[in-house]
């Protein structure tokens, strides 16, 4: 007489008892994808189901979806939005006209008044140069003032020299 393995044993389950829990629980059914993202590789969705228990949403792989149509209405969907949104444009690129268009004190035809500092935080070094009619002074890069104001630049910086005398007290 044959030994049946555990596996394949029937003792204990009439028969058909174990196909009738699986019939008795409701089949999921998808009801729309709500985002994708790519996880090891492989294409996942996730998908909204009409009889979850929870009714939470879940990450599913692509080929385990059945209704296809979902998965071709989503993807179309999702080309559309990528090709409608414009690029993004860096702050610089964008302000990049603003900032060329407008012109230094020299390229107005203004007389520089005096040096009021110096700085190289864009990592040349640049004047902050007041000018005369206008009130607010701006950064000008070395190369320019060195040919436009050449004698302010000397002032200023002899401006900043301080001559200590040591007198002494022997005398």
């Amino acid at each position: 007489m044959p030994r049946l393995s555990k596996t394949s044993s029937t003792r204990g389950r009439a028969k058909g008892v174990g196909n009738q829990g699986k019939a008795a629980q409701p089949a999921l059914e998808a009801v729309k994808i709500l985002q994708r993202r790519i996880e090891n590789g492989r294409v996942e969705y996730q998908v909204k189901w009409k009889n979850h228990p929870f009714g939470l949403p879940t990450w599913e792989p692509a080929d385990s979806i059945k209704n296809l149509n979902l998965i071709a209405d989503f993807e179309a969907n999702r080309k559309k939005l990528v090709l409608g949104k414009s690029p993004r444009v860096s702050y610089r690129r964008r302000n990049k006209r603003y900032f060329q268009e407008e012109k230094n004190g020299f390229q107005r035809g203004l007389k520089p008044e005096r040096i009021i500092s110096v700085t190289d935080i864009t990592g040349q070094l640049e004047y902050l140069i007041k000018f005369e009619g206008s009130e607010t002074p701006e950064f000008i890069p070395k190369q320019i003032a060195n040919v436009q104001c050449p004698l302010l630049i000397l002032e200023y910086y002899e401006s900043l020299l301080r001559w200590d005398i040591m007198v002494s007290k022997d005398t």
